[in-house]
């Protein structure tokens, strides 16, 4: 943060860095290899660094980059370079197969450094559930989408409590017979 601070950027990208089912990796094989497994992936993200970015370990199997750049296809690019770098890790080192997952934030707009890596984990955090993407840029529609996720959660009980809930049955129809047999 502090050596970000003082380059003083004036565009690029956050993209926090996750290295999903990493547990398999210590569960399975150790804690030695998950923490040989980390310090690779620490050498690759220091490799992939141009200079005027920086890249930092955060804990345990998180990690956050500054590219100086502005275009997303070469970022989206970028990222999967890296990806394919890290699979390389896994055959080296005999360990499990992990998937890096990636949020990005653009550093322009915001407020603080830390509001930048909160937003760009809260893309990376959508999609880690997810096997068909890797990565994910943040947009205000995900934020906003997940305070009124946050907000009808919230509600649940007060609505359970004030009975505020309807049940709707779907019928399930008997095409041969022509009638109604149960519901849904």
């Amino acid at each position: 943060k502090e050596k970000l601070s003082e380059m003083k950027p004036s565009g690029g990208y956050v993209v926090s860095v996750d290295i999903g089912d990493f547990r398999i990796v210590n569960n399975v094989c150790g804690e030695k290899a998950g923490d040989q497994l980390l310090i690779s992936v620490w050498d690759v993200l220091q490799d992939m660094t141009m200079p005027g970015e920086l890249s930092a370990h955060i804990n345990a199997d998180q990690f956050v980059m500054y590219l100086n750049m502005n275009d997303e296809n070469a970022i989206v690019d970028r990222l999967k370079m890296l990806t394919t770098e890290l699979h390389t890790l896994v055959e080296v080192l005999n360990v499990p197969h992990v998937m890096p997952y990636f949020g990005i934030c653009a550093l322009k707009g915001y407020e603080s450094l830390e509001q930048v890596y909160s937003r760009a984990s809260q893309a990376k955090n959508r999609i880690k559930t997810r096997r068909d993407a890797k990565y994910a840029f943040y947009d205000d529609k995900i934020f906003q989408q997940a305070i009124d996720n946050k907000n009808l959660e919230d509600g649940f009980e007060n609505a359970i409590e004030y009975e505020e809930f309807e049940v709707w049955y779907q019928p399930k129809y008997d095409t041969m017979e022509g009638k109604i047999v149960g519901a849904e």
